[in-house]
């Protein structure tokens, strides 16, 4: 989805499932936990381009949603 920064468009993505991932980089262990959500952002520029992720149980990131809307809002590109 689209959302609006103070000067700027921000593509908002969410995707909810279960977590697979490595528990350090290139360790052969494994994290595997169900009901997780990622929400990421991403603010395109004509000289560089941003991304924001945060992830973790849907519970805690439906807590986080008001924080992360905030940020969205907060976001502004020096011109």
């Amino acid at each position: 989805s689209k959302a609006k920064g103070q000067n700027t468009e921000v593509t908002k993505v969410e995707l909810s499932g279960r977590y697979v991932a490595p528990v350090a980089p290139g360790s052969p262990d494994t994290v595997n936990k169900p009901d997780f959500e990622l929400v990421g952002l991403i603010v395109i520029t004509p000289d560089i381009s941003y991304f924001f992720k945060a992830v973790g149980p849907k519970a805690t990131m439906k807590a986080a949603a008001k924080d992360f809307d905030a940020l969205v809002a907060s976001i502004k590109l020096d011109k």
